[in-house]
């Protein structure tokens, strides 16, 4: 006779993390995230509302609100989202769709949904997931403003410093072309982009010396830095 948790198709031994890490964000954790996803009938619904409307082509200034008490799987299912959104590479040549399809088998609207998975694969899109309150709660300064952390968060997924400061800098510099020959030229004074990018005030000083010396630029004429 079999035991109870042969029954399952998911290990039921398995520890479940009690709280959903926004930054655990590697392959190996997106496909467990979503292999071990249980989509109920209020979660499909949840998903046809979303979907439905996301996927409009009316209007790109979608927003969306999550709500619901402590515990209730918003940041799981606002986590899940993003996956499908970004339909993370996972290896061997799956997707976050690819997984997340095979927690559909036993759902009322899978063809629905599963329709609307592959329309997402045809809107681009830049997805930063992150836990806001950290690091609104971790720093007390002007930049915990809640636009400045998306900003900075926004600047590191692109590739930027952490510093908001710099990455500020560095997106001005690549905006208007010149972030490539900045980068040249901090290899040709045997500087390390990385050790530069470390300290705003390292960076401006040679942002400012390469502007003025290769591109002619006049700071009594320019904020921009």
């Amino acid at each position: 006779m079999p035991k109870l948790k042969e029954l399952f198709a998911l290990d039921v031994e398995k520890e479940i993390n009690l709280v959903i890490k926004a930054d655990e964000q590697d392959p190996a954790q997106v496909e467990k995230d979503i292999s071990e996803y249980i989509v109920t009938d209020q979660i499909e619904e949840l998903l046809e509302t979303f979907l439905e409307n996301y996927t409009l082509n009316s209007t790109k200034n979608i927003g969306v609100w999550i709500s619901g008490f402590f515990g209730s799987g918003k940041s799981y299912f606002a986590k899940i989202l993003g996956y499908l959104i970004a339909n993370t590479e996972l290896g061997n040549g799956l997707t976050a769709h690819d997984r997340f399809r095979e927690r559909l088998n036993s759902s009322d609207k899978k063809d629905f949904i599963d329709g609307k998975i592959s329309t997402l694969e045809k809107i681009p899109a830049e997805v930063v997931i992150f836990e806001i309150i950290k690091d609104v709660s971790s720093n007390s300064n002007e930049n915990s403003a809640v636009q400045k952390v998306m900003l900075k968060k926004l600047f590191e997924k692109l590739g930027y410093s952490k510093d908001l400061n710099v990455s500020s800098m560095e997106f001005e510099l690549e905006k208007q072309g010149y972030y490539d020959g900045f980068k040249n030229y901090l290899i040709q004074n045997n500087l390390d982009i990385s050790n530069v990018r470390d300290n705003q005030a390292t960076f401006r000083k040679y942002a400012v010396d390469y502007l003025i010396k290769f591109q002619h630029f006049s700071f009594e004429e320019s904020n921009d830095f």
